[in-house]
């Protein structure tokens, strides 16, 4: 299955955020709290409020950076 062009963007954005949450949320609950083992429900947590907050960057500044990229590189 392919998606529409339509859809790219979108997928793409909230793929994006997925990952970058998963990332940064993993790595700074386990520098911050260590990993003992509470960690995981402390990493979920974390993972939550992060992609709360990624998914809404991500709309706007991911179309941003595509469009800067396709302004830098030649045809």
């Amino acid at each position: 299955m392919k998606l529409s062009r339509k859809w790219a963007g979108i997928v793409t954005s909230v793929l994006v955020s997925l990952c970058m949450s998963v990332a940064m949320s993993f790595a700074m609950t386990a520098v911050n709290t260590g990993l003992d083992g509470d960690f995981v429900g402390r990493w979920l947590r974390g993972f939550a409020v992060a992609f709360i907050i990624a998914l809404p960057v991500g709309f706007v500044v991911v179309p941003l950076i595509q469009n800067v990229v396709a302004k830098l590189t030649a045809d």
